[in-house]
């Protein structure tokens, strides 16, 4: 990284890989004036403004004795305007992230399912419940759920199988009737999902036939890391 002394007005290229510019004015312009902040703060010292390949956001001034700028991802320019004698340091630093990624927090692979044959009537079964620990983050990769007729009901009112994350439906699928060996099915998958301590993941059947059975997959999975 890199140190720049500026004055007058022009651009000057930054070190690729910094993330942050530290300025001090080093002469202040006797043309200056004061404001009422603490730290102080002045103006008409000189403006600066932050280019990436050519392109630049908005100016801002140079109103502290000692400030700090974060720079966009990609800068490649300081562009500057040092108003009268006033002179300024740039300090370039490269601030590297510190956080650890999910993956370098201890991760755990968490899996829940269960496949198995339900006899109409079948009440609301909770097959799993799931609750984010103290401590921990879960990401929910993927829920898929599915309810196969396995033999015809004498009366069919429907059955159901979902998956919820604190209470949202990712997935779910409603039977009625149907033809031996018939499958319905549904699935959640994507950029995945971050739940907190807490959080709750349940999987849930219920058959309302009377008679006959079905078979109902229902399963979720992701990863439990350090918060």
């Amino acid at each position: 990284m890199a140190i720049y002394n500026l004055s007058g007005a022009g651009t000057q290229a930054l070190t690729s890989g910094s993330t942050r510019l530290l300025v001090d004015v080093t002469t202040f312009d006797p043309r200056r004036s004061a404001g009422r902040a603490s730290p102080t703060n002045y103006y008409d010292l000189g403006l600066l403004r932050i280019g990436v390949q050519g392109s630049y956001a908005p100016a801002f001034p140079i109103d502290a004795a000692s400030m700090f700028i974060d720079l966009p991802f990609g800068a490649t320019t300081l562009g500057y305007a040092c108003f009268g004698t006033t002179a300024i340091r740039v300090t370039e630093q490269a601030i590297a992230f510190t956080r650890p990624m999910p993956w370098d927090r201890n991760p755990v692979p968490r899996v829940f399912g269960i496949n198995n044959s339900y006899v109409g009537p079948t009440a609301q079964t909770a097959l799993f419940t799931y609750t984010v620990p103290a401590g921990k983050l879960f990401y929910l990769a993927s829920a898929n759920v599915s309810i196969e007729r396995s033999v015809l009901p004498t009366s069919s009112s429907g059955a159901v199988a979902f998956v919820q994350a604190k209470g949202q439906y990712l997935c779910i699928v409603n039977t009625s009737g149907g033809t031996v060996g018939q499958v319905w099915s549904d699935g959640w998958s994507g950029a995945g999902l971050i739940l907190l301590a807490g959080d709750v993941v349940t999987g849930t059947v219920q058959n309302a036939d009377s008679g006959g059975f079905i078979t109902a997959s229902v399963a979720a999975s992701g990863y439990e890391f350090d918060a």
